[in-house]
């Protein structure tokens, strides 16, 4: 059974992405300073788990 530690990992970080991109695009305009901060946070977090998962992932071989 292979290690599947790094590639939750990277599923939630691939849905962080989407996701802050999407609350970028599609957000309330009432608060636009708000949720331009908060979704570079999910964003950068999502990259931030994707690159932790490449990271786990070479370090178990």
């Amino acid at each position: 059974m292979k290690n599947r530690v790094p590639v939750r990992f990277a599923v939630a970080g691939v849905l962080c992405i989407f996701g802050g991109e999407a609350l970028c695009i599609l957000g309330p305009l009432r608060y636009e300073q708000q949720v331009h901060v908060i979704c570079h946070v999910i964003l950068y977090a999502g990259v931030g788990l994707v690159a932790l998962a490449a990271l786990v992932h070479w370090r178990v071989r």
